[in-house]
């Protein structure tokens, strides 16, 4: 049931392109979700180090928060999921150094829809300029 607060597979991987390598307390093997073998979380190098993986073949599994966090660090794009009171959600995404909104409002029944949609638009915001 944690699963739903890590990015998917699919996603971690465009993360990786991208040059995500926050300290994770999990990765994905083989599509499957495993947890580090510690109390803190490892980077790509960490993971190999201690576990004897090779970092091209490591896919990090961050938490959604982590990387709305790297989104807004790296690339200096804010991001939130907004509840607007007729029990739709929507994400907003800004350009904090434009101060200026990137994306379209659009509607989403959960907030975990809301919240995943966020991702792609971010992710495809970012490979568009990588």
């Amino acid at each position: 049931m944690l699963e739903k607060y890590f990015v998917p597979y699919d996603r971690a991987l465009k993360l990786k392109e991208l040059g995500f390598d926050g300290e994770c307390v999990t990765f994905y093997e083989n599509n499957i979700l495993k947890a580090v073998d510690q109390h803190w979380g490892m980077s790509f190098s960490g993971i190999s180090e201690k576990l004897g993986y090779k970092v091209d073949d490591l896919i990090l599994a961050p938490l959604f928060c982590q990387v709305f966090d790297w989104f807004r660090e790296k690339y200096n794009l804010n991001s939130f999921i907004v509840d607007s009171k007729s029990y739709n959600w929507y994400f907003n995404i800004s350009d904090m150094l434009k101060d200026d909104v990137v994306s379209e409002v659009l509607y989403f029944k959960t907030f975990e829809e809301a919240q995943l949609a966020c991702l792609d638009k971010l992710i495809e915001i970012c490979s568009s300029v990588s």
